[in-house]
């Protein structure tokens, strides 16, 4: 199997791997999988030169379009990351509120100074 056959072959199946519902607690093992992913293709895609033939061509046209497709993924995955952040950050910052709703508030208050 030539390099461009394995580059599309690896796309495909990161692309069904990443359709995959997966739960937000394994999300770590998610990102895990894209680093392992990102860097064995970037080997295969060192490793491609031309002339290529025309099967070799639309393989890799497909290959275009499974990274177009992924790359919509990998921003759908920021997104929910980014709106969890938010959320986390809210909900420490909003926490203290229902602790205690009313702050201390120190103006007016007397300070004798003799003992």
């Amino acid at each position: 199997m030539n390099v461009v056959q394995r580059a599309f072959q690896m796309s495909q199946e990161f692309y069904e791997e990443m359709n995959k519902p997966f739960p937000k607690s394994e999300r770590d093992q998610l990102i895990l999988k894209i680093q392992g992913f990102l860097s064995k293709r970037e080997d295969l895609l060192k490793e491609m030169k031309g002339p290529y033939t025309p099967e070799e061509q639309q393989l890799g046209k497909q290959i275009i379009q499974y990274n177009q497709l992924i790359q919509e993924k990998f921003k759908f995955i920021q997104e929910e990351i980014k709106h969890d952040f938010l959320t986390t950050k809210n909900q420490k910052r909003n926490t203290p509120k229902y602790m205690n709703p009313y702050p201390v508030v120190n103006d007016g208050v007397f300070y004798d100074k003799r003992k």
